[in-house]
């Protein structure tokens, strides 16, 4: 078991993986909530944007053509931006 106080927060978003065709995440919330995600090239150009309403858990799939450089994924919802860096495949 875990003190209360360390208990792991499985809002938001989650990070699961990157291929050459995309990013696989899940999206987690307790109440109905808006999610925003675009996601940043190196050089600043958005590759990629979506909206998610989720409401529980949802698995998501940002489908874009994945190369071998760094990524930056914003993630807005409502209320915070969240921001991940992950790098492309190689």
């Amino acid at each position: 078991s875990q003190p209360i106080n360390q208990e792991k927060d499985n809002s938001g978003f989650q990070f699961k993986s990157i291929s050459n065709t995309g990013i696989l995440a899940t999206l987690n919330s307790g109440e109905l909530t808006r999610y925003q995600i675009n996601v940043f090239d190196i050089t600043g150009r958005i590759v990629y944007s979506t909206v998610y309403d989720v409401n529980g858990q949802m698995d998501i799939n940002l489908k874009f053509p994945v190369s071998n450089q760094l990524y930056m994924i914003s993630v807005f919802n409502g209320k915070t931006t969240e921001s991940y860096k992950v790098s492309g495949v190689k």
